[in-house]
């Protein structure tokens, strides 16, 4: 990479720092606790605080079933258990398990000063291949009558870098990465297929992404990017 491709990396991101978003919609406080993403289908989306991980999802003595894996960038779910950044994807689904992404779109990966977050569910069949998924709701749909929700854009192969399963062909064998699944789900659920570097809400979670983006380089090979060919609805 050019030494003025990275300037202009850097410089998006800054400016992207000063462009903080509202959605004031939310409010977190109302939000219903979710132990689990079992019993909901993949894709299932809500609101969710941005503390989410793996040690308050799965409370010792509340849940008994399966597990729910938690993938969160936010220090907050980090410290909690999520895994992020560059940890490989596993999902156990022969055991039941289901993963759980946590992203925000407001400004910063922890939802700014009120944590607000979104968390979806998916299952192994969408981090492996080509399983039509998409987010249950959409940002369009924060606004909308509950009948008349259009839900995420249709994104496969969650963690491999770029739209769908273009990456290494999709082989089930290549590497899926924490920070990468987040931002995918994050971009199905903004409805967006739009490479980084970009300044959609969805971009703060693109550049969390960035190191765990370069590693997949080398393990899966280059990053494609998004074509009127696979964009699907």
């Amino acid at each position: 990479m050019k030494i003025v491709n990275l300037f202009t990396l850097f410089l998006l991101h800054y400016i992207h720092l000063l462009n903080i978003c509202d959605f004031n919609d939310i409010n977190v406080k109302s939000i219903p606790v979710l132990y689990s993403c079992q019993g909901y289908k993949s894709g299932h989306t809500f609101p969710c605080h941005c503390d989410t991980g793996m040690t308050n999802i799965n409370k010792e003595g509340e849940s008994t079933g399966p597990k729910t894996i938690v993938f969160n960038q936010c220090y907050l779910g980090r410290r909690n258990g999520a895994y992020h950044g560059s940890n490989p994807v596993h999902i156990k689904s022969n055991d039941g398990e289901m993963g759980l992404a946590v992203y925000s779109i407001k400004h910063g990966i922890c939802g700014g000063e009120d944590r607000e977050c979104f968390c979806t569910c998916f299952n192994q069949k969408a981090v492996e291949g080509d399983a039509g998924f998409r987010t249950s709701i959409s940002i369009h749909d924060l606004h909308s009558n509950e009948n008349d929700l259009s839900g995420g854009l249709v994104t496969d192969c969650l963690g491999l870098c770029g739209p769908h399963c273009l990456q290494g062909g999709g082989d089930i064998t290549k590497v899926r990465y924490a920070s990468i699944l987040i931002h995918d789900v994050c971009q199905s659920f903004i409805r967006s297929m739009d490479p980084m570097p970009n300044m959609n809400a969805c971009s703060d979670e693109g550049w969390s992404a960035l190191p765990a983006a370069f590693l997949s380089l080398f393990t899966n090979g280059l990053c494609p990017v998004s074509t009127k060919k696979h964009s699907r609805k």
